[in-house]
């Protein structure tokens, strides 16, 4: 009955229990992780949407910060999507019912059995706020650099696109000043 209540299979639920049995010292284990998260596309839609999962309430943050911009996942996108459409209260049962299977058993992972104390909510937003900017920077410098290639080859050369570069190169330089 209790599952049917979350909306979820029996099966899932009670692997799910296993899990919690196994990750008993997550919190240990989180405060000994570097706070600098991989970069590779998968992880990063994976960190996102975990901690979207657990703190909807900080989806706009993210969402200023341009973590939208950056999943790339289909299961992503969509479960990005079906949380903002709960906004502004985020009521974790609104959310469900609007959730698939798979969807649901992400959620009842990472918002129940995977979760890190929620102490530890405001370092993990400010982690992932620094490395989504981090990533949209190389992504500006990157779409600067081809703009500016493409510009060479036309003979055509754009004085405020040089500048645009150089001001984002400035910032990554001064975050990764600021970094450690």
């Amino acid at each position: 009955r209790f599952s049917q209540s979350l909306g979820l299979d029996e099966s899932v639920l009670r692997s799910g229990l296993r899990l919690d049995a196994q990750n008993q010292n997550r919190s240990r284990a989180y405060d000994n992780a570097g706070s600098q998260p991989s970069v590779n596309k998968n992880v990063v839609d994976n960190r996102i949407m975990q901690f979207v999962v657990r703190c909807p309430h900080h989806l706009p943050v993210l969402r200023d910060v341009g973590a939208r911009l950056l999943l790339t996942q289909d299961w992503a996108l969509t479960l990005w999507e079906k949380v903002a459409a709960c906004s502004p209260d985020y009521d974790p049962e609104s959310v469900l019912l609007q959730l698939n299977e798979s969807e649901k058993e992400f959620w009842w992972r990472h918002r129940v059995l995977e979760a890190p104390p929620e102490d530890h909510q405001e370092k993990e937003l400010a982690d992932i706020c620094a490395v989504v900017t981090k990533r949209c920077e190389e992504k500006q410098a990157d779409a600067c650099m081809q703009a500016m290639r493409q510009d060479r080859n036309k003979g055509d050369f754009d004085q405020d696109l040089l500048k645009a570069l150089n001001e984002t190169l400035l910032r990554q330089r001064t975050l990764g000043s600021t970094d450690g």
